[in-house]
This record gives structure tokens, C-alpha cells and sequence, in this order.
């Protein structure tokens, strides 16, 4: 119970709301969460456990994103609380890892709201947009960074950061510009209103031979500052089939989770990293 009081906390604050009773009211209050403020601060401070009833109620508040680490976070202690044991937990975790989903109650008032949440964040870049972000290094580095600082850039500023010419990058900046991802200011610093969004590529996105060279390129900047900085593998004997059936559902989950730790202003030790899997196949016996 503790567990979850703490985890509904950190996602209540993370949302914007400062104090329990300031998400209560804001929310709806009694009429909207279907109990008393007391029930719900009871719930909070990890006193009682969350009914279903208003633990759909909380997902909904939140407008949690079924895809985002925080409705794992919230769904996970939600059940721990009310299976109380862990290993029963792990064995229910087991059992929906694998095989037939639940069906979904598309009607319920999480459903809907997830369902808008997602919706609303989303946002596929048009093909002119795509073909600036994928077709030079300049433009891809233009696009992360705006894309991940809440702040404006101008050329000078990304230049020194990548490495790249101030022309190109200016080039680049002014293209993006018309295309209407970007907006400039009377400084000539640009900035990007859809850093919130999640943001898609538009139709098959890195030809083979682009992703290759991005690749390259990733690699001699990891080298230029300091190399992989976690390198942990395992080797075994596997079906190939199963191998490959089976590791999305245990790699997706950790790479969308990174997602809490992403920060759109510069700290004291921020920095660029790439998060990659990589399965080799090196014998066939």
C-alpha cells in the first residue's frame, strides 16, 4: 500500500498538482473520483488500499498514456497492493507476458482517457519534414536537440555543440523553418512547439544505407567521449524463433522507461546518450 501511495504521489507532483487536495478538487473532487477526500488521502499516504473503482479513476486524472513508463509504474503498484504477495504478482506478471491479451474495456472512463492522451500527443511529421531530419547528419542533430531542449538555439550555439559548420546548420535551420517545425525569433534563435509531442517520422524513415551511416557517425562520437559507458552481454545457445519472438517483450518495456529520466534543460552533468539493444547471431551449430 505504502508502495503505491508513494508511486501515486511522485506521478501527482510530476503532473503538476502540489498537494493531494489540490489534485482532489481540481479533478472534480467527489463527483469525478466518487469518494471522499479523506479516501483518496487515506489512498495517497499509503493508509488504505485503492479500489478499482478509484484506481481507474486516478489513471484517468492523471491522463496516463498506456505506452509511458508512468502507467507501468502506477498499474505495477497498483497491483502489488492488492495481491499483496510478490511472487503471486510475478506469476500474474508471467502469465500476461505471453499469450491472449484481456480483452480491453474500450468504454471505461481509464480507456478513454488514455485513449485521448494518446491521441492528442501524437504527431507524424509530414515527408518534407522527414526527408530534412533523415537526409544529412546536419538536419538530424537539428532536430534532436530542439526537439529535446525547452530552450532556443541558434546556428553558432548547435554548431559548437556538434561540430558542424555554422552555415550548414543555419541552412538547415531556415529549411526546417519553412516546413513549419521550427520557429526563429528576432535573434535568430529557433525553437520547436512540438518537444511535447510524440513525435513519428513519416513512411519508411532511414534508407539501409542512411542508418548505416548514422551508425558510424553515433559510433565516433561514443569514441570522442569516452566509449560505451555500459557494456553487458550474454552469450547462449537459443532458438533463433523463439529468441527473437520473445525479446521485444522484454526490451521494449526498459526502453520506454527511459523515458522518465529524459530532461529538457541542461543540468550539471546532461548529455546526449543513445540506449541501444543489439542481438548478434555469431554461429549456427
Amino acid at each position: 500500500m505504502k508502495n503505491f501511495g508513494k508511486t501515486l504521489r511522485r506521478l501527482r507532483e510530476e503532473a503538476g498538482y502540489t498537494t493531494p487536495r489540490a489534485f482532489y478538487r481540481e479533478r472534480g473532487g467527489r463527483a469525478f473520483f466518487r469518494c471522499t477526500y479523506r479516501q483518496y488521502s487515506n489512498v495517497e499516504t499509503g493508509r488504505s488500499k485503492p479500489s478499482p473503482a478509484l484506481f481507474e479513476k486516478i489513471g484517468a486524472g492523471l491522463r496516463l498514456n498506456p505506452d509511458e513508463k508512468r502507467s507501468q509504474e502506477l498499474v505495477t503498484a497498483f497491483l502489488q497492493a492488492t495481491l499483496g504477495s510478490q511472487s503471486l504478482f510475478n506469476f500474474v506478471q508471467r502469465t500476461f507476458s505471453k499469450g491472449t491479451r484481456p480483452a480491453i474495456d474500450a468504454d471505461s472512463p481509464l480507456n478513454r482517457a488514455l485513449s485521448q492522451t494518446a491521441k492528442a500527443r501524437a504527431h507524424t511529421l509530414t515527408k518534407e519534414q522527414t526527408d530534412l531530419i533523415t537526409g544529412s547528419l546536419e538536419g538530424h542533430w537539428v532536430f534532436a536537440i530542439l526537439t529535446n531542449d525547452n530552450g532556443l538555439w541558434d546556428a553558432q550555439e548547435i554548431a559548437a555543440v556538434t561540430g558542424f559548420s555554422i552555415p550548414k546548420i543555419r541552412s538547415v535551420l531556415k529549411k526546417f523553418e519553412k516546413t513549419g517545425l521550427l520557429r526563429s525569433d528576432a535573434k535568430g534563435k529557433y525553437g520547436c512547439d512540438l518537444r511535447d509531442k510524440d513525435l513519428y517520422l513519416a513512411g519508411d524513415s532511414f534508407s539501409p544505407i542512411k542508418m548505416e551511416e548514422l551508425q558510424k557517425h553515433f559510433k565516433k562520437l561514443s569514441t570522442k567521449h569516452g566509449g560505451d559507458r555500459i557494456v553487458k552481454f550474454t552469450n547462449l545457445r537459443a532458438s533463433e524463433a523463439e529468441l527473437l519472438s520473445y525479446l521485444p517483450e522484454l526490451v521494449e518495456p526498459a526502453h520506454k522507461g527511459l523515458g522518465i529520466y529524459s530532461k529538457s534543460a541542461k543540468g550539471s552533468d546532461t548529455a546526449f546518450f543513445q540506449v541501444a539493444t543489439v542481438v548478434h547471431k555469431l554461429l549456427t551449430f
